[in-house]
């Protein structure tokens, strides 16, 4: 268990509580409510097993979230303590390879209705023994109901070991019934069932229309199916704090999950069946009324862009899929082989999209199929498939670009934040034809999901539109081309109140990667104008130099948007240029206003480094600025979502995490060359702080004057920077510290021009000012 809380929202508390055995055979469990946690007695007393195991009532509640689990395994209630490892994860894989991990249900979750009032709430409670035996469900029952049901239970083989995403087959997880307990299969069985009845009842009604109307509901019904039984299975979180079922599809993934929820599928909540009514009825609303006035009727095929099929289109719209961000095919399973028993031999059309046991995949021999980059699908070839998927990309395109009339737009909708799917995407629409003419970052990703489990994901998707190229467009030239970059980005445009389309996009509160990529599409229109781009001195702008161009600027705009910075930004018209500070310094302010001193995805990371002209290597090896992994040298905090060492997502070396500046000080030569490269401005101001912490006031005005740090125009505006950033992160030291450092050296006062007068203002004071306004 990863933990032994059922709710920790106060007022409500309850956990459970492992009991060994007389034996040592097993464990019971005891409820701990919040009249436990309330009023705390004596642990030792009521439970004297808790001192065998080292918990007393200071780390009672530690003990309590972090259940049996550990980065290393898990330990055993019967026969050890925390900490002491019994399993470690390689057993418990084996363990399951063997069919020897089991379940066992701990706790039963009620919902009651409060006294006097119409309101709801959750009573947690011990299973009864009925309950137990309820859980128990003979294969004679589970084969009678899917008797009625052709193709049987779903024993269709899962994914291979090694296929992306897919963590589960390493445990013993082999086929897709294996998903579910006996009693969601029977469950489900039944609901497949019924399903079925529906849609022949009404094949052999009365009405004109009957087989069209018995189609549409039957798609209707597999429609909400695939929503009931997302929260209808074995891998279904409890979330502790909401006290609610979190369906498997949190992630575009299938971890282990250790402790799962087994929910009651004719509960009236809105994520159960009743529920799925209500929302698949919304969404087929939705649908037709979009269509509803539609010159023609709307056709969905499931059909490869290879197709020679000899139509025209006026525009083409795709979201395609990214190098190896999701396997959608393997995760599309999980609904196929329920759709199939439920529609498969319900039309002619039906059967024929459904014949095959799974989704398509990849296919080598025809060179087609989903494209993604998955080396399992190429003998654990990883330079073959991400070749495959390139390849195929492109010509993905070209097909798009040839079926697409001349006048007609072709629309890229896109929500990476990997350099390397940008490069694919760009090669491909330059190479099949295309040039873009317009981009707009919408809004489409959910605030919660993916963001639950602290992933790094873009909010927004950059839609980019594209028209044919015209075959007789000439080459176009580097220096022409970069300057008609700079105009797409910085020139005022009527439309957007006079400001340019750097500032649009920043003032909607668009930030970190989402701004880089929303600035790449206008930039787009300059370099995708031309079939090549040619240097003066010879060879061609390849598309990662040029996106390297893009993001340094839009880069230099971000920072100029900093606290201290904005002067510079309002004297450059918005150009961001003129910033004349050095490029570490420059990384560890973007990186910091837009992560913080959070895990960041490497992607990006690597992404702001090139773009100050620096590699991710020499900022975590020379300077000290990050440290991957995403933790802190002492270790990572734990993470609710914490499965073991492999099973957190994502792994060390897909996060860089900034080093706060008491970690940095530890080195004696912070603030000095290396490697013969001048100090970073940051490096200076962080070891001035340590010094000045320390009561080493001499050797401040020393090295501030060794440093020439005085005529260093950027040294206030990194001062505020810094300030301004510790007032949000909290770092209420760090605040102190630069606010009396500032004064020290005699910089914490500024002139500024009011009116046609000179006048001097608090370093700091504008800054306050606008927090106060917007408060």
């Amino acid at each position: 268990m990863k933990t032994f809380w059922l709710c920790k929202k106060k007022g409500r508390r309850a956990a459970i509580l492992p009991v060994p055995k007389q034996d040592r055979s097993g464990v019971e469990f005891r409820l701990l409510d919040e009249a436990f946690f309330t009023n705390p007695k004596n642990l030792d007393e009521i439970y004297p097993h808790l001192k065998e195991w080292e918990v007393t009532t200071d780390n009672f509640q530690e003990f309590l979230n972090k259940g049996t689990m550990t980065r290393a395994g898990v330990w055993s209630p019967c026969t050890g303590r925390p900490r002491m490892v019994a399993l470690t994860m390689d057993d418990l894989r084996n363990q399951g390879q063997r069919g020897l991990l089991g379940t066992q249900m701990t706790a039963v979750v009620v919902e009651a209705t409060a006294p006097k009032g119409k309101k709801t709430f959750k009573r947690y409670r011990l299973p009864t023994e009925q309950e137990l035996k309820a859980a128990e469900v003979e294969n004679e029952d589970l084969e009678s109901v899917f008797a009625e049901i052709p193709l049987g239970i779903p024993d269709e083989p899962l994914p291979p070991v090694g296929t992306l995403g897919f963590r589960i087959p390493r445990y013993g997880f082999k086929k897709w019934r294996d998903m579910f307990t006996p009693r969601q299969l029977l469950s489900l069985g039944v609901f497949v069932k019924h399903s079925r009845k529906a849609i022949d009842e009404l094949k052999q009604g009365p009405m004109a229309d009957k087989e069209k109307i018995s189609e549409a509901l039957a798609a209707a019904l597999v429609i909400l199916f695939g929503r009931f039984v997302c929260y209808m299975s074995s891998f279904c979180l409890w979330e502790q704090q909401a006290g609610e079922v979190k369906n498997l599809f949190a992630r575009y993934a299938f971890p282990i999950v250790w402790d799962f929820c087994e929910a009651n599928p004719l509960s009236s909540s809105d994520r159960y069946y009743v529920g799925a009514i209500e929302f698949a009825s919304k969404a087929l609303q939705s649908c037709l009324h979009a269509t509803a006035n539609a010159h023609k009727r709307p056709i969905v095929r499931c059909e490869s862009s290879l197709a020679n099929k000899q139509i025209r289109y006026d525009m083409i719209l795709t979201d395609p899929p990214y190098y190896d961000a999701i396997p959608y095919s393997d995760l599309m399973d999980f609904f196929y082989v329920w759709q199939r028993r439920i529609i498969f031999d319900r039309t002619e059309e039906f059967s024929v999209n459904y014949q095959s046991a799974a989704a398509p995949k990849w296919d080598d021999t025809t060179k087609d199929g989903e494209l993604i980059e998955d080396e399992s699908r190429h003998h654990g070839d990883k330079v073959k498939a991400r070749k495959a998927y390139e390849e195929g990309m492109t010509t993905a395109f070209k097909r798009c670009c040839e079926a697409l009339e001349d006048s007609g737009r072709f629309i890229v909708v896109f929500a990476n934040k990997d350099v390397s799917a940008w490069e694919a995407l760009v090669s491909a629409m330059i190479t099949a034809g295309f040039t873009v003419t317009a981009s707009w970052p919408i809004q489409t990703e959910m605030p919660s999901g993916l963001r639950i489990f602290k992933r790094a994901s873009l909010a927004s998707s950059v839609w980019i539109v594209c028209r044919k190229r015209k075959q007789n467009t000439p080459v176009g030239w580097e220096e022409e081309v970069l300057n008609c970059m700079r105009e797409k980005l910085f020139a005022p445009r009527e439309t957007l109140g006079g400001r340019n389309i750097l500032q649009y996009y920043f003032d909607l509160g668009i930030r970190g990667p989402d701004f880089l990529w929303a600035a790449l599409g206008p930039a787009l229109t300059a370099y995708t104008a031309h079939p090549f781009v040619k240097k003066p001195e010879g060879g061609y702008v390849t598309v990662p130099e040029f996106l390297v161009e893009v993001h340094k600027l839009v880069l230099q705009f971000s920072l100029g948007e900093l606290p201290g910075f904005r002067h510079i930004q309002q004297e450059t018209q918005g150009r961001g240029e003129g910033l004349a500070i050095d490029p570490v310094t420059q990384y560890y302010l973007l990186h910091r206003a837009y992560f913080g001193f959070d895990p960041a995805p490497a992607g990006a990371c690597i992404l702001y480094a090139n773009a100050c002209g620096k590699s991710e290597t020499e900022l975590k090896l020379l300077w000290n600025i990050i440290e991957q992994g995403g933790q802190t040298k002492r270790g990572r905090p734990r993470t609710e979502d914490m499965e073991g060492a492999e099973e957190t997502g994502a792994s060390k070396g897909n996060e860089y995490r900034l080093l706060k500046w008491q970690e940095r000080v530890q080195q004696e030569d912070l603030g000095e060359s290396r490697a013969k490269l001048p100090a970073p401005l940051i490096d200076r101001l962080q070891r001035l702080m340590h010094l000045f912490q320390k009561n080493r006031a001499g050797e401040v005005q020393q090295s501030f004057d060794r440093w020439g740090l005085k005529d260093e125009l950027a040294f206030p505006p990194l001062l505020q920077a810094i300030r301004e950033l510790a007032v949000r992160d909290r770092q209420d030291t760090e605040k102190q510290l630069v606010e009396a450092l500032a004064s020290y050296l005699k910089l914490n006062k500024r002139q500024v021009i009011v009116g046609n007068k000179i006048m001097e203002a608090s370093l700091f004071e504008d800054n306050d000012t606008a927090r106060e306004e917007k408060g």
